[in-house]
């Protein structure tokens, strides 16, 4: 009782700290302080996904090599027939702009001009980029690594172009065979949108990895009840967060959780890492905070500003006129928009067989099953909305066409779910005829 008193405290003290403290004082300490929040967060995260795995490291890469082996060769391939190059140059650059200030300076103020001269320190006029900190911090790495580079961006994606690849590959495997795991590395790698933008310099690449990420950790630990596992989340969520503004969305994970999480036995089994995630979501707020009412503008359409703050960039007339442009985006009706219809038309299929198991068989279906299902639906309905409500969230525009990333895994688990139910009992030829179907899909597209 103790500790989850002292839980409670502590994420009442970073809620105020997040909303009560002066823009002034949020702007300093956010610029000065905010580089170090994000490294601890990924730098646990990281110890405790090495803490997790590194005994079975070697034999997971044995047992899935198959998966691995195959996103890195069509990750090559994508690298090579899309040649990386910058397409949202208000985001992309902006974001290099952030990691170079986070390379050479430990700050996440983003450099406007300035002069950089050999014999002495460079010196930059800056401002706080309103984009969330992750990439920039990964970017960051790099240079350290190889110098800096503009281009050091790409280097980010097309390693996440793997893990994306892969990650949903070990999602697919937890429910269905194998068979069903390479297939879903196909359908995703043949998706137009995803080899448009996985070659860009942007963060929507590394938005998807977590998203799965989280999706697949959370599956886990619905099944296992690890605590070890629930803390991994819980960084994972805080990282989620720090990819795009609306991704905070997906820290719903909480609330579905917490029966387990209120348990006796489970709060006694805390470390320290679930004492400090309420922390390490400070930032987000301060970044909202310090954006939320500037006028947002529109420079790719001329510079004018459109709204005159975030509060008025949303409505529900914008969710009507944009839904119905969306539409024939996510059905594929128009494959130049970065979608196939056939893996729309299978996604339906799926999600209507997986609504009706889940109404039909209501008393013998498990838990696991009617939990994810409804962290699923919840979660993508609410981040269409908030997108979609956006006064640019038309996705049929080239520079928002990247946001119906996020929705990849969402279609293509439904899709190999029909997949799984149309050859679950269906003899070799035709299962091989369905691999082959896909490698062709994918090179179609």
């Amino acid at each position: 009782m103790k500790k989850f008193v002292i839980l409670i405290i502590i994420i009442f003290v970073s809620i105020l700290a997040g909303i009560l403290l002066p823009k002034k004082s949020i702007y300093f300490i956010f610029e000065t302080a905010g580089y170090y929040f994000i490294f601890v967060s990924f730098f646990l995260w990281f110890s405790c996904l090495f803490k997790l795995h590194h005994a079975q490291l070697k034999s997971l890469i044995f047992k899935h090599f198959d998966g691995l082996l195959l996103s890195i060769i069509l990750m090559v391939l994508i690298f090579s027939i899309a040649p990386p190059k910058f397409k949202i140059l208000n985001d992309e650059t902006n974001l290099i702009g952030v990691s170079m200030s986070m390379f050479q300076s430990k700050k996440t103020s983003l450099p406007i001009q300035g002069f950089n001269l050999d014999y002495r320190s460079s010196e930059y006029e800056s401002s706080i980029d309103k984009r969330p900190l992750l990439y920039p911090l990964l970017v960051s790495f790099v240079h350290s690594l190889r110098g800096y580079s503009a281009y050091n961006g790409f280097v980010v994606n097309f390693i996440f172009g793997i893990l994306v690849l892969f990650t949903f590959y070990m999602l697919i495997y937890d429910h269905f065979q194998r068979l069903y795991a390479v297939i879903s590395i196909l359908i995703i790698a043949g998706m137009p949108n995803f080899v448009m933008w996985v070659t860009s310099s942007g963060f929507e690449t590394l938005n998807l990895f977590f998203i799965i990420y989280t999706i697949y950790l959370f599956n886990k630990v619905i099944a296992t009840r690890n605590i070890q596992k629930a803390e991994l989340l819980f960084l994972t969520l805080v990282l989620v967060s720090q990819c795009r503004y609306e991704s905070a969305i997906f820290t719903l994970a909480f609330l579905f959780l917490l029966p387990m999480l209120s348990k006796k036995e489970t709060i006694a089994s805390f470390s320290i890492i679930t004492y400090l995630i309420p922390i390490l979501f400070i930032p987000t707020i301060w970044l909202t905070r310090l954006y939320a009412n500037q006028p947002i503008v529109n420079k790719v359409l001329g510079g004018v500003a459109k709204v005159p703050n975030l509060y008025e960039a949303f409505s529900f007339s914008n969710f009507i006129s944009n839904s119905a442009t969306n539409l024939i985006v996510f059905l594929g009706l128009d494959p130049h928009l970065g979608f196939s219809w056939m893996v729309s038309a299978l996604s339906l299929a799926g999600l209507y067989l997986m609504t009706k198991r889940l109404i039909v068989n209501r008393q013998s279906i498990g838990l696991q099953f009617k939990i994810m299902w409804l962290y699923g639906v919840v979660t993508v309905c609410l981040l269409y909305f908030i997108q979609v409500s956006f006064y640019l969230g038309n996705m049929a525009l080239y520079t928002q066409n990247r946001f119906a990333m996020a929705y990849l895994p969402f279609i293509v688990f439904p899709a190999v779910f029909f997949v799984h139910r149309f050859l679950n009992h269906a003899d070799i030829s035709k299962k091989i005829f369905v691999f082959i179907f896909f490698v062709f899909h994918l090179l179609y597209f």
